[in-house]
């Protein structure tokens, strides 16, 4: 019988448990797909739109069954061996530690989906890279967005001889450059997205006829694409950034005024307005029940500047940038950020 890490492999079921439905007219989609060979154990699990898998070490014996990965991970949590062993049984499979055996009823693996995509590469990139962007990239993505429903999705696009991310709810749009090259264009669902946050390491990235792969050593990501069509005139948008004045002032103390101005500003807008001078600027809040705030920050710009914005939607994106990175920001009729040379960020104003 094999003999399999218990930490290991606990890690691997939750990773692939992330694309298990709570609820489906597919009941073998609640059980991932378990192959042990040549020293590896291989974890697969799908809701038919994504597709994940990891892989771990192993004490092989061959074997191929399907896990229920809700019970199987609450039994493995609950002891503290640091190995167990796995093999089938009479109509499942029987889960060994030194407490003692388990049998679990799983069905047989006849049903479970067949995935025969090939995978082709275009990108390398790094989790390193993908977990400095997205957090960004996802604070200017709507996930209850009802309009279109690409939006609610990240896309992976070529920018000249680079590759990013970007995201939008058509008042905010966020680029983040991930690596170099070219690739098909596509737009990832958020579902999808959570689980390559996940990955580690090195990271290849390609999509074929709407169907995008992220491949690591250990793990990969097979999912559909959204197929409508994300706004093209993100690229457009951002380079207006560039013709703004520039705002001279630390990120930092804007953040605080922006939490502070919160507590005033009307709910249903959440509205602001930001009067610049060239030494200093003020965030002016009022709620209709509440009062009204007047808060001053050191920085200011060449050009006298009033201008009224959500101030939620600035807070969310600049409470992501990390704090060693360096910031410019432009303002005059929109908020432009460039977070180093990695990260444009723009946002639309609001009418007074």
């Amino acid at each position: 019988m094999p003999s399999i890490n218990r930490k290991q492999f606990l890690e691997a079921i939750r990773f692939v448990s992330i694309v298990v439905p709570d609820r489906t007219p597919s009941p073998i989609l609640q059980y991932a797909k378990l192959s042990v060979s040549e020293g590896k154990v291989k974890i697969v699990a799908t809701d038919h739109d994504v597709r994940v898998g990891c892989k771990i070490d192993c004490d092989s014996d061959e074997i191929t069954c399907l896990v229920p990965c809700k019970k199987i991970s609450d039994l493995l949590s609950a002891s503290s061996d640091e190995e167990f062993s796995i093999s089938l049984t009479t109509g499942g499979i029987k889960i060994v530690d030194s407490s003692g055996s388990y049998t679990l009823l799983t069905p047989p693996t006849d049903g479970f989906p067949i995935q025969n995509t090939k995978f082709e590469m275009d990108c390398k990139t790094d989790s390193i890279y993908l977990n400095r962007a997205l957090p960004l990239i996802t604070t200017c993505v709507n996930d209850k967005f009802k309009g279109k429903f690409v939006l609610d999705g990240v896309r992976f696009d070529t920018d000249g001889d680079k590759v990013v991310m970007v995201g939008t709810d058509e008042k905010r749009v966020c680029s983040c450059v991930i690596g170099e090259g070219k690739i098909e264009g596509f737009t990832l669902p958020m579902k999808a997205v959570r689980v390559v946050a996940r990955m580690e390491g090195a990271i290849s990235i390609g999509c074929r006829k709407g169907v995008a792969t992220f491949l690591s050593d250990d793990k990969f990501v097979v999912s559909r694409t959204l197929q409508d069509c994300f706004p093209k005139f993100w690229g457009s948008i951002v380079e207006q950034g560039k013709d703004l004045p520039e705002w001279k002032g630390a990120v930092s103390d804007l953040e605080v005024a922006l939490r502070k101005a919160a507590v005033f500003s009307a709910e249903e807008t959440r509205g602001l307005d930001m009067v610049i001078d060239q030494r200093t600027t003020t965030i002016l809040a009022k709620g209709a029940d509440i009062g009204h705030s007047s808060i001053q920050i050191q920085g200011g710009g060449d050009k006298p500047t009033k201008l009224r914005f959500n101030g939620l939607d600035l807070y969310q994106f600049v409470t992501k940038i990390p704090d060693v990175a360096r910031v410019v920001t432009r303002i005059d009729q929109r908020v432009a950020m460039d977070v180093g040379d990695w990260c444009k960020f723009i946002m639309s104003t609001m009418e007074d």
